[in-house]
């Protein structure tokens, strides 16, 4: 149920026909019923679509494969550099690197502004937790502003090689997330997120930051979560206590370099599998 079989002629090729209605949902969009959309048979029969020379038709498909190539290949490129970061991480635990607490390599953890917050742009720029993607706090945009004084900000400013951890979250999934803010500008952060400002003299912001989004180090702090409410939460004095692994800078330095650039892999190759929809449909607009 809920298939329909479509058995092409002798002139249309199957594969073009295919990779058509693939790139062209929307021509074929069924009526919504009360329960689920649908198409009836005869719906289906009565659409037209363009129909180019065979030997057109087996071209343009050739080059939709070629894409799917491209994208089967970057799918197994990040996979592989996936599994080379969670390797990487794992070779940090396991050296023979001093265990160190968080608050010895940290001049300071501070709690988030508890704040009213406005989509107005009155005031200043206010991180909440899903800016933090990737490992990084991102300005999407459309951030909210709190309004305070500028006495009040200087409390809550962020630097750059601050790390925002997310200590109270409704989801195991994303409690603990850590993201390293990089960036020029005004900002604060709402009270849900802990700000950690690394000593450089002994610790890499960015080198925390990888090993505070560890596998590792987040089922730690999924074990020190506490339910209230619906919410789970971390306490801070909690997450500070807890060890990593703090090699020499100079290790440290290697290990930046080494993930950055697998994570330029699996950017890369993120690009290209989110690019082959519209690379399809150029291929179809060039052929017919």
């Amino acid at each position: 149920r809920g298939l329909a079989a479509i058995r092409p002629g002798d002139r249309i090729d199957s594969r073009f026909l295919f990779e058509f209605i693939a790139c062209n949902k929307e021509l074929f969009k069924g009526k919504q019923g009360a329960t689920f959309e649908s198409i009836s048979a005869t719906d289906l029969r009565e659409k037209k679509l363009p129909l180019p020379p065979k030997e057109v038709q087996i071209a343009a498909a050739k080059d939709c494969v070629a894409v799917d190539a491209d994208r089967n290949a970057s799918e197994a490129r990040m996979v592989s550099a996936e599994n080379d970061l969670v390797n990487a991480i794992a070779a940090i635990y396991s050296s023979s690197a001093p265990r160190v607490e968080i608050d010895k390599i940290a001049t300071n953890v501070h709690y988030g502004l508890n704040e009213a917050m406005n989509e107005g742009g009155v005031g200043y720029k206010i991180f909440r937790m899903n800016e933090i993607i990737r490992g990084r706090m991102v300005d999407n945009g459309s951030m909210k502003c709190a309004d305070i004084s500028a006495e009040e900000f200087s409390k809550y400013k962020l630097n750059k090689g601050d790390l925002l951890f997310i200590r109270s979250n409704g989801s195991l999934e994303h409690i603990g997330k850590v993201g390293l803010f990089d960036l020029d500008g005004d900002y604060c952060y709402a009270s849900y997120l802990v700000r950690i400002a690394p000593d450089s003299s002994k610790v890499l912001p960015r080198y925390l930051g990888c090993v505070m989004n560890s596998k590792v180090f987040r089922k730690g702090m999924v074990s020190l979560a506490v339910k209230s409410g619906g919410t789970n939460n971390i306490n801070a004095t909690k997450m500070k206590n807890i060890k990593v692994p703090v090699p020499s800078l100079a290790e440290q330095k290697k290990f930046v370099t080494k993930i950055e650039a697998l994570e330029k892999q699996i950017a890369d190759a993120q690009a290209v599998i989110d690019g082959a929809a519209a690379r399809k449909q150029a291929i179809l607009q060039k052929y017919l």
